[in-house]
């Protein structure tokens, strides 16, 4: 008897034209440039097309979309499926939810993404994205929950959070549902962008190249590229990502990714510790073994061994297995 593998979600946002409030530059390309990635066929883990749900801006200049009710309309099909499916409500394994545009933050938790017709402030014509994502893991609909919000998460403590569209769901297994919430900025703080959304450049570099040493992109490991990136860290105190990662989830893992074993013999002077840099991996630290020599798995590229202060380049070419030690110089 065979199995289904569980599908995966993507509802992605984009706006940067508004009725009453000023244009922007970057949430259209950035949502574009996230759905790419959410498609991407070189992942083990990508979303089929058509279970992409998309609202981005209209080129209608008379048309002021999407509203808030049309991107509820894309949560509400979410739901439908789980009906469809006759399986108490699970739709899938993972749902990514991606949301650039204006933004408000009615609490300290809160990140709201203004819609099309919004005003500042506004009380109806916004979607609480935490709310949102709350109430799917009180209803169990995903093993799994993504969120990244690109938006200003100005103080608007006046205003109340519209609840999800439905009654909210108690579900039996929701305390096992696991998530990542990111977003572009703290409590009170904007979002930058210079043509493109500061947050949402990071998080697309950090997907692509915040990997592990074996080559899998986790939570974990997109935090500290995303914390660490030198474009955020230039606006710190004005703009601090904040990501909220309590589980360990495997965001990418990337077809056809040839990782090769290299054993570094590092000189002059021998080390416990090395730090190892490439222009497609996240960084890591290893140990060496008893005999001195550092045994790691990377992709072909160029690399660089730090230790201290001294730094090594050495190459990973793929094309034959190394059996002996790469002597790397330090300097």
């Amino acid at each position: 008897m065979s199995t289904v593998e569980p599908e995966s979600f993507a509802i992605i946002v984009g706006i940067d034209r508004y009725q009453h409030l000023g244009t922007l530059e970057g949430p259209v390309k950035d949502a574009s440039d996230f759905e790419r990635w959410v498609v991407d066929k070189t992942r083990e883990d990508h979303v089929k097309p058509q279970n992409v749900f998309r609202a981005f801006s209209s080129s209608d200049a008379h048309s002021w979309e999407p509203t808030q009710d049309t991107v509820d309309r894309h949560f509400l099909r979410l739901c439908e499926v789980g009906e469809r499916k006759k399986s108490g409500g699970y739709v899938g394994r993972r749902l990514y939810v991606f949301m650039a545009g204006h933004g408000m933050a009615q609490t300290i938790e809160e990140a709201s993404l203004l819609t099309a017709n919004a005003r500042e402030g506004d009380s109806e014509a916004h979607i609480p994205c935490r709310c949102y994502c709350d109430w799917l893991r009180m209803a169990a609909y995903f093993d799994e929950i993504v969120l990244f919000v690109d938006s200003c998460r100005t103080k608007f403590p006046d205003v109340a959070v519209r609840p999800f569209p439905r009654p909210t769901i108690h579900a039996e297994g929701s305390g096992k549902v696991k998530y990542l919430y990111g977003f572009a900025a703290r409590y009170g703080q904007e979002a930058l962008e210079e043509a493109r959304g500061f947050f949402s450049q990071a998080l697309l570099e950090g997907l692509q190249k915040g990997r592990r040493s074996d080559g899998s992109v986790t939570a974990a490991s997109l935090k500290e590229f995303i914390l660490n990136h030198p474009d955020l860290k230039n606006y710190e105190g004005i703009q601090d990502p904040e990501i909220v990662a309590p589980d360990e989830i495997v965001l990418a893992r990337y077809k056809g990714e040839g990782r090769f074993r290299v054993r570094l013999d590092v000189r002059p002077a021998p080390a416990a510790r090395a730090r190892i840099r490439g222009s497609d991996i996240q960084p890591f630290e290893v140990a060496a073994a008893e005999d001195g020599i550092f045994d790691i798995e990377v992709p072909r590229g160029l690399y660089a061994v730090e230790v201290g202060s001294t730094k090594g380049l050495f190459e990973v070419s793929g094309t034959k297995r190394e059996e002996k030690p790469i002597h790397v110089e330090l300097r």
